[in-house]
């Protein structure tokens, strides 16, 4: 057979690869959002334009929800909205899920139940948290009460917690992907009965099932969760009165140019742009990040003693492929960024964007710089002070603010997933009740040093036996530089 003729052939294969690939994608769509199953099959199967109209302009199935999620979601709506004045001070009044590991430390069997259910056996891993001080490495009692008592260091957060708020937003919509799913967002939710006792679930599915997500900076996922987001999510289904939680972790892995974003991705044909698949069929996105840069300067302008949480975070993060929105899959990079920009009409702001350059000896990312694009089409380059890449983007940002203090800076990155794994976990009833009268007796302390400041000294005494905290923190600690484990990412990675 003639070379022309089977170059032929194979074009005509690929352009119904694409079709059918295309048609996948929309039906894939519909059946995410739920819709009804009234659409035309027969258009359907002969590729009409039509029938993705149809499919786009069905009403989504109602979702129906019982009786449990009815009165949580009543609570929920009773409660202040987040990072308000009344909010942080209901918090005041409570011990919350993620306080609750540290008030545990150096208590006896209390990881027992954690052994149990993940089956481990391994004699140095028992050691290691026989005692409790694992409950939470970071922090002990005595931090806690201090920070209780408003005496103890001022946290603005670090990269890793940053990058954990970033891309949380992005997990929950794979996760709903994945498992054809709604989740329905909770604030602060106080327990039934305890007054003391709360917690802020990431979400709660319409089939009853709580979420919990982590998106490590660096730390590997493993299948197992860490035993202090296992007592987080155990007082998290105690307050809710829910069953199980999916303890979602999400490994997400940056690009560093639009460019790299558009290469990876399928071919077929012409059309080498899935923009929401990877190569290897892994999700991927683009975060549109509006930076006010004007909070952004008073967080970096304060002094410890600031009331650092009574700014509004100053990050504002949009989606592009959630399935939430009603709209046609974007066919360019170009429609996903109009979208995004749509969102921000009446928003003055300039679009700052990270140039690297690369060691030719090493081809690793030896340095950062920022070039800003003003609204009259003027570029200004912004060269970090910082030797260390990963800080050498926020300081470039930074710098970016406070030369604009009364614009918006709106960063762009491009993202896929990496690894994920998502570990369903029980509610344990013994285990709370074993450790509830704890949790409240340190409690109680917070209460009784509130009141006689002056005797703080003596929070010593709490726990004499109580073990130094680590540093080395992926999710909560400032010091980014104190472990050996390499972000599992690319050379730059960093929060923006």
């Amino acid at each position: 057979m003639r070379k022309d003729v089977l170059i032929d052939i194979k074009k005509e294969l690929e352009d119904i690869v694409l079709k059918c690939n295309e048609l996948n994608k929309k039906i894939e769509y519909a059946i995410q959002n739920d819709y009804a199953d009234d659409v035309d099959a027969e258009d359907a199967s002969d590729g009409d334009a039509d029938a993705w109209e149809d499919i786009t302009t069905i009403k989504p199935k109602k979702v129906v929800l019982d009786k449990t999620m009815k009165k949580l979601i009543k609570i929920n709506k009773a409660q202040p909205e987040q990072r308000t004045g009344p909010w942080y001070e209901l918090r005041k009044k409570m011990v919350t899920a993620s306080d609750v590991a540290c008030t545990l430390r150096n208590i006896p069997d209390v990881c027992d139940a954690y052994f149990k259910e993940f089956m481990i056996n391994s004699r140095d891993y028992y050691k290691k948290y026989k005692k409790g001080s694992c409950c939470n490495p970071y922090s002990n009692k005595k931090e806690f009460i201090y920070k209780k008592c408003n005496k103890g260091k001022s946290f603005t957060g670090s990269i890793a917690t940053r990058w954990g708020q970033k891309y949380e937003p992005v997990a929950t919509e794979i996760y709903e992907k994945h498992n054809k799913l709604q989740v329905l967002e909770f604030g602060l939710m106080p327990h039934p009965t305890l007054e003391w006792l709360g917690a802020s679930p990431d979400g709660i599915t319409d089939k009853n099932v709580m979420l919990e997500i982590k998106c490590p900076f660096r730390r590997k996922i493993t299948g197992i969760p860490p035993f202090y987001y296992w007592i987080q999510v155990q007082i998290q289904l105690e307050v809710c009165g829910l069953k199980y939680c999916d303890f979602l972790e999400c490994t997400i892995w940056e690009y560093k140019t639009e460019q790299d974003f558009l290469d990876d991705a399928p071919s077929y044909g012409d059309n080498h742009e899935l923009l929401g698949q990877t190569l290897y069929g892994k999700d991927k996105g683009i975060v549109g990040t509006l930076v006010d840069a004007s909070k952004t300067c008073q967080i970096s302008d304060a002094q410890p003693d600031d009331k650092i949480e009574d700014f509004d975070f100053p990050l504002t993060h949009y989606y592009p492929f959630t399935p939430r929105v009603k709209l046609d899959p974007p066919t360019t990079i170009k429609d996903i960024y109009a979208r995004i920009t749509n969102q921000f009409r009446g928003v003055q702001y300039y679009v700052l964007e990270y140039v690297y350059e690369k060691n030719p000896k090493t081809n690793r990312v030896s340095k950062v710089t920022g070039r800003i694009t003003l609204a009259d089409g003027t570029i200004e380059e912004i060269v970090s002070t910082e030797t260390a890449l990963y800080k050498a983007k926020p300081d470039i940002l930074m710098q970016a603010c406070k030369k604009y203090p009364d614009k918006h800076i709106l960063v762009w990155t491009w993202w896929k997933l990496f690894e994920d794994s998502t570990v369903r976990i029980k509610r344990n009833k013994k285990w709370f009740k074993q450790n509830s009268s704890e949790i409240k007796r340190i409690w109680d302390l917070v209460l009784y040093y509130r009141e006689n400041s002056g005797e703080l000294d003596t929070v010593e005494d709490v726990d004499p036996n109580e073990d130094p905290v680590s540093s080395d923190d992926d999710e909560s600690s400032s010091d980014e530089e104190s472990s050996s484990i390499e972000p599992p990412v690319l050379d730059a990675m960093v929060d923006l």
